[in-house]
């Protein structure tokens, strides 16, 4: 009985730990894309962008190596 308790609260656990994965991914993907429009529409560079979207600087250099594989 314990071990089925364990491995439900596993699954729960894992389950709960993708939604989130996927949450994230979805965030970083709108974020993204506002920085791309940012900078076409706007003619902002990415720093710029970033700036003005109120990124952290340690998010600017997860954002940076994505923006310039496009």
């Amino acid at each position: 009985m314990t071990q089925l308790y364990d491995r439900e609260r596993e699954m729960k656990l894992y389950v709960k730990e993708r939604e989130q994965e996927a949450a994230n991914d979805a965030t970083r993907k709108s974020t993204l894309e506002a920085i791309k429009k940012l900078m076409k529409k706007l003619k902002m560079s990415a720093k710029e962008a970033m700036d003005f979207l109120e990124i952290s600087p340690k998010d600017q250099k997860t954002y940076l190596p994505m923006l310039k594989k496009r």
